[in-house]
């Protein structure tokens, strides 16, 4: 079951340095998605203004040939 509250995330841009909100010294991932709760005033406003996007969806790699041939 997922939590409601929470969303997959990843930096619109991610070549930006963003700090991660109340850890010093820590940043956010760069180029990889992570959670963040919605309910996080920061992380809200950060979704808002779109610092924070939703990631790509995840593409699937093509099916592999049975090796099987029709006659």
């Amino acid at each position: 079951m997922t939590n409601p509250q929470m969303r997959s995330v990843v930096l619109a841009d991610p070549t930006q340095c963003v700090p991660w909100p109340g850890v010093p010294g820590r940043i956010l991932p760069q180029g990889e998605p992570f959670e963040v709760s919605i309910l996080n005033p920061v992380f809200a406003t950060m979704l808002a203004d779109k610092t924070l996007i939703p990631p790509p969806p995840v593409s699937e790699p093509p099916a592999k040939p049975d090796g099987k041939t029709k006659a």
